[in-house]
């Protein structure tokens, strides 16, 4: 179920990020704690690679942000279900995929640029750290901490998560039950299910639209996404059907 549920969510939000360049860069802003201006143009890259074992590896999002100015700056973002200790290993297997791929040479030397790095847990637990960290030893010794910061989706409410311009998020906040109705679906929870999404996230899309941060095609997309993964979450369960 774990696999499933993972796969199904990284989709959604391959899907969020193809949405508008506004409202993409308004988000990244917020993420990375940027001010990227919202002129700039996004370009995704191809994050499937081939390890030496050839093996696939694919990772969520890789994107180039070019401002007017010409200035390029990569971001790689992650998301996940459930904690893993080892996706820091992974992000940076994908990280050095990419570096590799659109290495510089000059005068004889090679540079390699890692993507900045972010997870986005869109569940998480006590355990769940705030930065995910990985310690390479170079053979001088020295010592490289990488780290990658985390953002833990439902330790927002949706009114946060809009204020910070992360309305394009809020289809995978409908997780915010999921476990909840999973124990036992109840009237009870059936009807805080539906306050969430049309009091709650339908609102705050619509008041994001109005505000000028994300347009009438992102909204048209995020809802139907939003109805796709209630389907998937909650489709099937007889006592929410009306």
């Amino acid at each position: 179920m774990t696999g499933r549920i993972n796969q199904i969510f990284d989709k959604a939000f391959k899907r969020i990020m193809s949405l508008s360049p506004h409202a993409v860069i308004r988000f990244l802003n917020s993420l990375f704690e940027k001010s990227l201006p919202l002129d700039s143009s996004v370009t995704y890259l191809e994050t499937e690679t081939v390890d030496d074992d050839m093996k696939k590896m694919i990772a969520d999002t890789v994107l180039t942000v070019t401002v007017p100015d010409g200035t390029v700056e990569k971001f790689q973002i992650e998301v996940q279900i459930d904690n893993d200790e080892s996706i820091v290993v992974r992000i940076f297997r994908y990280g050095l995929a990419d570096a590799l791929k659109y290495r510089t040479s000059c005068d004889g030397k090679i540079t390699l640029r890692l993507p900045q790095p972010r997870i986005i847990y869109l569940e998480h637990t006590a355990g769940t750290p705030d930065e995910a960290v990985l310690e390479i030893i170079f053979p001088d010794e020295k010592i490289h901490t990488y780290k990658v910061p985390t953002m833990k989706l439902l330790s927002y409410t949706v009114e946060e998560l809009a204020k910070k311009d992360m309305a394009i998020l809020l289809p995978l906040y409908l997780l915010k039950l999921r476990k909840e109705i999973g124990k036992k679906p109840t009237k009870e929870n059936g009807q805080a299910l539906k306050e969430l999404i049309e009091g709650k996230i339908v609102k705050a899309l619509y008041e994001s639209k109005d505000a000028g941060e994300i347009n009438t095609d992102d909204v048209k997309t995020l809802s139907a996404l939003l109805r796709k993964l209630y389907d998937y979450l909650y489709g099937g369960i007889e006592i929410f059907e009306e």
